[in-house]
């Protein structure tokens, strides 16, 4: 994506994701475990319930350097969520709910633990959701527990604009 064409984003997409890009490039389908992951709790701060069974819909809007995001349910709207971006240039979009954490003295005793989430286009025209973690701890440079995922998300578009 450029900037001329940031306007492609906007549209309607399901709330769950219909397949995952793991960090090894392999492409799944979402079945089984498609209700456990959701749209909502990559963009949004707070948690809200979703009945799996309802009729779920994510309008994404692209105004200038914000992007809105309107979850709906049956057409009504449950949440809102009004997001910065920076345009990468792999043409992603990078959320402004960037995380970063600091837990005592990092890489002598202590840890850091930092989020990131963009979005995209795919070749079909659904939204493709990035979500990284690196949550990495040590003691006196020795690093020890930790864990980092890198994982896409594919969501489905509904209807352009």
């Amino acid at each position: 994506m450029t900037e001329s064409n940031l306007s492609m984003l906007s549209g309607t997409y399901e709330l769950y994701p219909d397949s995952v890009y793991k960090k090894n490039g392999i492409t799944g389908l979402q079945a089984c475990s498609s209700k456990n992951h959701q749209l909502h709790q990559y963009i949004g701060a707070s948690r809200i319930g979703f009945d799996t069974l309802a009729n779920y819909s994510v309008v994404v809007q692209v105004s200038g350097d914000h992007v809105n995001f309107l979850f709906k349910e049956n057409d009504m709207i449950k949440d809102s969520v009004r997001l910065s971006f920076r345009l990468q240039s792999r043409g992603l979009l990078l959320l402004g709910n960037k995380y970063a954490k600091s837990e005592g003295i990092p890489y002598i005793l202590g840890g850091a633990k930092s989020e990131k989430t963009r979005i995209g286009l795919a070749k079909d025209g659904s939204l493709i959701l990035n979500h990284a973690i690196d949550d990495t701890g040590a003691i006196l440079l020795f690093f020890t527990v930790g864990y980092s995922y890198n994982t896409s998300y594919h969501f489905k578009r509904i209807n352009s604009k």
